[in-house]
């Protein structure tokens, strides 16, 4: 996605923002906002591991983190296609 700056006239004086001068937004702003924050959007999934503490997931490229109650852990998929990533939680 590319887009030259979110507001109207404010890169060459061109009306290619996503949001008008008085700040409402376009169509543009509208679709990209549906695909960021519903299509796209990850809401928070609760998952069981097996007998040797892993799961299996398929997730965007992007920060992720695993919790058990309070302890939680980050991680990233950094690569595209399989890969295995150890997380370990705070004792």
């Amino acid at each position: 996605m590319t887009y030259w700056d979110i507001m109207d006239r404010a890169w060459l004086d061109a009306p290619a923002g996503m949001v008008r001068r008085d700040s409402s937004p376009k169509p543009s702003y509208d679709a990209m906002h549906a695909l960021i924050e519903g299509e796209w959007w990850l809401a928070p999934t609760k998952m069981a591991t097996d007998a040797e503490g892993r799961f299996r997931f398929d997730g965007f490229l992007g920060d992720y983190e695993v919790s058990v109650g309070d302890r939680k852990a980050a991680f990233q998929l950094d690569r595209t296609g399989g890969a295995e990533v150890g997380v370990r939680l705070p004792e």
